[in-house]
């Protein structure tokens, strides 16, 4: 059967078995009643889109691809795999690069450059600040 009327006020706990479609809004945080507990969506059944206005909270991102105009990142920046800077790139802080690293544009690494694997430039480098036993 179907329930319906313009305001339905429910305390307790409410089960709903089978597809849930709500055609307003949210007008309240919705907030899981465990922490660290419960998914939303899942592999077969992801959500499209995720549009945020202010800051995301989030533990760990897994990413397939991802495409940024503009990125700052207070802190270490950790890279596994092959990966691909075009254009101009700062580094403040220390970055760790396990794989292989192409660099091509303008790039400045301000802190620490830790590299396992090959490195290629595509176009001029200048090391400053070298000391005693370091290979260039």
């Amino acid at each position: 059967g179907s329930i319906s009327g313009s305001d339905i006020n429910a305390s307790g706990d409410v089960n709903v078995g089978g597809d849930l479609t709500i055609q307003g809004q949210i007008s309240s945080s919705l907030i899981p009643s465990i922490n660290d507990s419960f998914d939303l969506g899942s592999p077969t059944n992801a959500w499209k889109d995720l549009y945020v206005s202010g800051t995301a909270y989030i533990e760990n991102v897994a990413l397939d691809n991802i495409s940024v105009n503009s990125i700052s990142l207070p802190g270490n920046l950790i890279v596994s795999g092959t990966t691909t800077l075009s254009g101009s790139v700062t580094i403040e802080d220390n970055a760790v690069v396990n794989g292989n690293l192409t660099v091509t544009g303008s790039s400045n690494l301000n802190g620490n450059v830790n590299v396992t694997g090959d490195t290629i430039f595509n176009g001029d480098v200048t090391i400053t600040g070298l000391t005693d036993n370091r290979v260039v």
